[in-house]
Parts: structure tokens; C-alpha cells; sequence
């Protein structure tokens, strides 16, 4: 788990310990600034590099708003993380138009599946659900 906003701010390297991942989620606060690109790079460091499932979960509005060209750069790091093996799904907080469009564009690149939701409440059954998807 990566929490991120404008940096990365805490890593949980990747684990089969749900209990201790949904408490954590629980923990996270929003940010005022979003950069998607460095937490993905972040998450390509952090997976191992043999041929085994790797699943990224975004918990995000899908609005990118660190870098000059945030949303191509983040399209761009989506792709590479996929060469690198790595699914990504996508869980949209209170997602407006323009962070749908975009985080459809995410999923679609990185294989994955969306799932749009007005608050965090059922989020750990949204993760578990997406994590038995992938099995």
C-alpha cells in the first residue's frame, strides 16, 4: 500500500495481510494535490520482479494534478507499470465526469476494473472483492 498526495507519504510493501491493509486504509486522509506518477513508479520499485500476480488497487479521485503534463505522464507510467506485469484497478472517490473519463482510461490500460463510490465505507469489500476478481 502507497499513501500518496502530492509525494508518497507511507509504504506497506506488498503483503497477504488484508486485515492489517483495510485498517490502514481506514487511517488515510485526502490530499489537496494528487501526483499518480510517482506512486506508480513507486509501486513498479516495490513489486517483485518474478512472474507472479502483481495487483495495484488506486484509492483516488483519478485527477492528477503534480507535474506539467499530469495526466499524459500518468497515462505513461499506467502503461509501463502494465509492461512490468502489473494489473491496476481503481477505486473512485466522488469521481466528477472529467475523473471518470480518466480513470477509465486508467483501468483500461492497466487491465483492471473501476469501481466509483461516494465515501470509503464499503471500500474494504470493494478491495476484497477486486483482490478474489484477479484469482
Amino acid at each position: 500500500m502507497i499513501v500518496f498526495g502530492s509525494e508518497v507519504k507511507e509504504i506497506i510493501e506488498p503483503t497477504a495481510d488484508f486485515t492489517r491493509l483495510l485498517k490502514e486504509i481506514t487511517k488515510i486522509k485526502a490530499s489537496k494535490e494528487t501526483d499518480i506518477v510517482s506512486m506508480l513508479q513507486k509501486a513498479i520499485e516495490l513489486f517483485p520482479r518474478e512472474n507472479i500476480t502483481k495487483h495495484l488497487i488506486l484509492i483516488t479521485d483519478a485527477l492528477p494534478t503534480k507535474g506539467e503534463t499530469p495526466e499524459k505522464s500518468t497515462l505513461e507510467e499506467a502503461s509501463i507499470a502494465r509492461s512490468e506485469g502489473i494489473t491496476i484497478s481503481l477505486i473512485g472517490i466522488e469521481l466528477n465526469e472529467k475523473g471518470k473519463k480518466f480513470a477509465e482510461k486508467i483501468v483500461e490500460l492497466g487491465e483492471g476494473r473501476l469501481y466509483a463510490v461516494r465515501n470509503l465505507e464499503n471500500v474494504d469489500k470493494i478491495v476484497l472483492e477486486d483482490y478474489y476478481s484477479i484469482m
